[in-house]
């Protein structure tokens, strides 16, 4: 089934919003800075994301006593997308922003330049694990190769962190159940509501998280090879070792001694599959893939929603088909 292109901006303009975007704002569009406390009376709370995985959070909690939008348009570049006045507004207006600092730089400017009254952020409730390049670089450890010794703790942090969190379904329980409460204390009148959604979507995550655990318990192979190391959350927990052909960045390209690297790994663990994460391009995959005679997966990182049917419940139990299927699992 043909998937929809997701577009992309030039690259001239990545990565921000345009000062000539800002100074529009600020002197034709009269956009009034939100107050402190609830919605106006009979209005519902506007609620605003900036990534798929927290508008899945947020439209869940929140159901129909919150209305919720997100600053980077569907189907947009997740690290690198811009916000069009449009979304300015929606932050303007906003009772509250979910969202993750230092991942997407044009949210992170229009935060700075337009300050909406509550913010939750995620790293306030979510311990973000360190990435450290030299473990994705050089793959396993061969004089280490148990997996308690795949550390990745700040014991040996190089300074940059993983911001996938939310492939660890867990972690986005633990955000369901923190913006219940916010929502709760800013909107009293549902409170109960709220909090009974955030524990109903809690306990379907935590249940996701051991179909992971029951699903790859007894597997051939326990290494992935996957076209961006995003999958960090999703591996570690469960013994499994991530190798990715680019590091944290989807755009870096690989060179050739990564490739032979990745071709050593392969051959010592037995890898019959390379996962890529974007279904309409999965070339740089697929040519590592030709190149060492192995299959090509889709793994979907979740970073943008690709199928609007299709929500973060689905697409991990797709995942966890698709792992169980490369990785031969009993």
């Amino acid at each position: 089934m043909p998937h929809p292109q997701p577009p992309h901006s030039p690259r001239l303009l990545r990565g921000a919003v345009s000062v000539f975007t800002f100074l529009l704002v600020l002197s034709g569009c009269a956009l009034v800075t939100p107050q402190p406390g609830g919605p106006a009376a009979g209005q519902p709370l506007q609620i605003v994301t900036s990534i798929y995985p927290l508008n899945f959070v947020a439209s869940a909690v929140a159901g129909p006593d919150a209305e919720v939008t997100s600053l980077i348009p569907a189907g947009a570049d997740a690290h690198h997308g811009e916000i069009s006045l449009r979304q300015l507004r929606h932050l303007q207006d906003a009772d509250l922003l979910f969202y993750l600092s230092d991942f997407q730089p044009a949210v992170d400017q229009a935060v700075r330049s337009n300050p909406p009254a509550h913010v939750l952020e995620v790293s306030e409730h979510i311990e973000l694990q360190p990435y450290d390049e030299d473990d994705h670089e050089h793959g396993h450890d061969h004089e280490h190769d148990e997996h308690d010794d795949h550390d990745h703790s700040h014991d040996h942090d190089h300074g940059t962190l993983d911001p996938h969190f939310w492939l660890d379904p867990t972690n986005l329980a633990t955000l369901a159940e923190a913006l219940g409460e916010q929502l709760a204390v800013q909107n009293p009148e549902n409170a109960a509501a709220y909090r009974q959604r955030a524990t109903e979507l809690a306990g379907q995550l935590h249940a996701l998280a051991a179909d992971f655990t029951a699903g790859l318990e007894n597997c051939a192979s326990d290494t992935v090879v996957v076209s961006h190391a995003a999958f960090g959350y999703l591996t570690d927990p469960l013994g499994i070792t991530q190798i990715g052909i680019a590091g944290l960045d989807p755009d870096s390209e690989p060179s050739l001694a990564r490739i032979r690297q990745i071709r050593d790994v392969v051959a010592e663990y037995e890898v019959s599959t390379v996962f890529y994460e974007s279904p309409t391009n999965p070339f740089v995959a697929q040519k590592v893939a030709d190149s060492l005679g192995l299959r090509t997966a889709f793994l979907d990182p979740l970073e943008i929603q690709y199928h609007p049917g299709q929500d973060y419940l689905t697409v991990m139990e797709q995942n966890l088909t698709t792992l169980r299927t490369a990785l031969e699992c009993q």
